[in-house]
């Protein structure tokens, strides 16, 4: 007999986005609701993680817009899950 274990998420199973420092550890997280703009830099070294409006900042910044919509799909006929490597 085998089984199977799966883990699946739905949007609006996240309550916040974090973004880690790999230098220092540190964390900021905010609120799925309020999230607006990723931190572009870590206050422990004077270099950028990304530039404002770079590629992968507009890219955080619309998949955050996008949770953020898609979170709240009450009113639809189906329910969309994400599901995690095991």
């Amino acid at each position: 007999m085998t089984i199977e274990t799966k883990t699946t998420i739905q949007l609006s199973d996240l309550i916040n986005i974090e973004f880690e420092c790999r230098a220092c550890g540190a964390t900021t997280s905010w609120p799925i609701g309020v999230a607006k703009n990723p931190p572009t830099s870590c206050r422990c070294r004077d270099e950028q993680w990304m530039p404002i409006g770079g590629q992968v900042y507009r890219d955080i910044s619309a998949l955050i817009d996008l949770v953020q919509r898609l979170s709240n799909t009450d009113g639809e006929k189906f329910v969309m899950r994400l599901r995690l490597k095991g």
